[in-house]
């Protein structure tokens, strides 16, 4: 195992990269933060990392899947409330002080976030020789409009998902677990979701990651319960059902085939689905009490949060 450098030789240059996202649509800046800022927009922000994937990411040397599942995993959050993303702090573990890592992360971010029009306004690298894998943390701040709407599903909208690429970024504890190996589907990154253009269409929007579909539970109009059935998934999703999990385990785990689903009222179902490239997997009625539930496409049991 290489030892540790603490001086970071590698601080300059990664200093030199991120300066190519510093100038962006909303914000100017230097070496002292953020000198301009557009007006009439409130903040948001949000935090988050890729977790037990880092295991596979580290294996595989896939950084820049890695990169991309750590802005995922922000970027599809900030969507849920329309949020336009700003800017973004950085934190990058390695099990061991491997200077081309850090590089091609940094590489990879910076060139991500020039696609984006996100500013890297600082960031930090740390060594933790006790990991098993890496892990990448981003707190990122997106602005909102003022007049932005309450995401909440109603009565009456069509339930609509939008397809992932596979297991995301969570759930990876039990991928873990209950299948060995290392496979390229393991570090397939993170779909992330231009959901920017069809907000003003649907009333509710959740990005379905850790915690699966209860975290639609937050979102629900009283009396109001979301119906799923007809819902495809890959082949993944069914090899892990196959290893003993229930199909309550399995919706309140992973996306299950659709990273992000829409409450969308049917007069605007035409456009968001030719926006998005969605699939109808639902719709939303009356009920006593608020709540999810599922047709498994696992066994056809009924799944209730």
């Amino acid at each position: 195992m290489k030892s540790y450098d603490t001086t970071k030789p590698y601080k300059a240059k990664i200093k030199d990269l991120i300066k190519r996202t510093w100038q962006t649509t909303f914000c100017s800046l230097n070496e002292n933060g953020v000198i301009g800022l557009i007006s009439n927009y409130a903040t948001i922000d949000h935090v988050d990392g890729i977790g037990t994937k880092g295991y596979y990411h580290w294996n595989g040397r896939t950084f820049r899947n890695a990169v991309l599942d750590a802005l995922a995993m922000n970027l599809n959050d900030l969507s849920m409330f329309g949020a336009i993303p700003l800017k973004l702090l950085d934190h990058v573990f390695l099990p061991e002080d491997d200077h081309d890592a850090f590089l091609e992360i940094v590489e990879s971010l910076v060139h991500e976030c020039c696609q984006r029009d996100i500013a890297i306004v600082g960031g930090e690298s740390a060594v933790h020789m006790n990991m098993n894998g890496m892990d990448i943390s981003i707190a990122m701040t997106g602005i909102v409009d003022n007049s932005i709407h309450p995401n909440r599903y109603e009565i009456g909208d069509v339930l609509v998902g939008l397809p992932s690429s596979g297991l995301h970024s969570n759930g990876f504890t039990f991928v873990h677990q209950r299948l060995s190996g290392f496979r390229q589907e393991f570090v397939i990154p993170t779909k992330i979701y231009n959901i920017y253009p069809v907000y003003k269409y649907v009333h509710g929007l959740n990005h379905i990651t850790g915690g699966g579909f209860t975290k639609i539970l937050d979102f629900i109009s009283p009396n109001a319960s979301l119906y799923f059935e007809n819902m495809e998934c890959q082949d993944i999703f069914h090899e892990l059902f196959q290893t003993g999990l229930s199909s309550q385990e399995m919706y309140e785990t992973f996306n299950c085939g659709y990273g992000f689903v829409l409450g969308v009222p049917k007069d605007n179902l035409e456009q968001v689905l030719d926006t998005t490239a969605g699939r109808v997997i639902g719709e939303v009625i009356p009920a006593r009490k608020s709540g999810v539930v599922i047709r498994s496409t696992f066994d056809g049991s009924l799944v209730s949060y």
